[in-house]
């Protein structure tokens, strides 16, 4: 009888268990590299993301349907996008991004761009809201190497859209 209970217990479990819809929790962040390089005075920014989210922001803001690939429309589109999602200013003004290209993947986009910054990246300062109008748990990580020391900075959706620092 003991035996009868317990079969009962272990199968009601087990059928209770295999019935729950089973969720995969998606991981939403974008990272970031910038490097200064001394030689031209520009800093070489890389971005990974995934591209099914880069696709989405880009959908949402030409409401069209976007097939990320190479071309120029789509390397305008993105540029628009970081144009309004990324930026680097010093002494108070907004820095022009550069587009120099793009590499896909199955799981991950990386995008390369570039800021031209005569004096170095010391008292630059930095917003990263990238994707932040499309998921509300975004983090944006930026790592920054410059002097021979790296920086990192957090950007959280739910932190506000303020300028930090690059010391």
């Amino acid at each position: 009888m003991k035996r009868a209970v317990i079969c009962l217990i272990i199968s009601t479990l087990v059928s209770a268990l295999a019935s729950k819809e089973v969720r995969a929790h998606k991981f939403y962040a974008s990272f970031v590299t910038m490097n200064f390089n001394h030689q031209e005075q520009l800093v070489e920014i890389t971005m990974r993301t995934f591209p099914d989210d880069l696709a989405a922001a880009l959908r949402k803001q030409q409401n069209k349907t976007i097939q990320l690939d190479k071309s120029k429309e789509v390397a305008a589109m993105i540029m628009a996008y970081l144009r309004k999602t990324f930026e680097l200013k010093k002494a108070g003004r907004v820095l022009p991004l550069r587009w120099v290209g793009m590499d896909l993947g199955v799981d991950s986009a990386f995008l390369y761009f570039e800021v031209k910054m005569p004096g170095g990246l010391s008292g630059a300062q930095l917003r990263d809201h990238f994707l932040f109008e499309m998921f509300d748990e975004q983090t944006n990580v930026v790592s920054i190497k410059y002097n021979g020391k790296q920086f990192d900075h957090v950007f959280r959706r739910n932190e506000g859209e303020a300028f930090k620092l690059i010391p």
